[in-house]
C-alpha cells in the first residue's frame, strides 16, 4: 500500500470519529500512528484503555478495534472488535472507554 493510501484510510477513520480536532478536544489524543490500513492513537486512560488501533478489514469493507493499555514499553492487550461498520465506530468507542466523541 503506498504512502497516500495509508494517509487516505487514516483520515477517513479519523473523520468517521469526527475529526482530528474532536479527539484532540474531547479524549486528549496524542500519539496518532498511521499504518497499512490502520489508524492508531493513544489517549486519557479509562477502563485501563489509553490506546487504540483501528483496522480497515478491505474484504469486509468494516473495522477492527483493538484496545490496550500502554506504559512506557510494556502494552496490556484490552480486547478486541471485529466486524464494525462506519457508522458504529462512534458508538463502540465511547461504549468501550466511557468517553464521549460529540456533545
Amino acid at each position: 500500500m503506498k504512502p497516500e493510501q495509508n494517509m487516505q484510510v487514516a483520515t477517513t477513520i479519523l473523520n468517521q470519529l469526527g475529526g482530528t480536532q474532536r479527539l484532540v478536544t474531547m479524549i486528549g489524543a496524542r500519539d496518532i500512528l498511521v499504518g497499512p490500513y490502520t489508524l492508531q492513537f493513544k489517549f486519557m486512560t479509562v477502563n485501563g484503555i489509553n490506546c487504540t488501533r483501528i483496522t480497515l478489514d478491505t474484504n469486509t469493507d468494516t473495522y477492527d478495534i483493538k484496545w490496550f493499555h500502554v506504559r512506557g514499553t510494556k502494552v496490556k492487550d484490552m480486547g478486541n472488535i471485529y466486524g464494525i461498520y462506519a457508522d458504529q465506530l462512534r458508538d463502540y468507542f465511547s461504549i468501550t472507554t466511557g468517553l464521549a466523541l460529540s456533545l
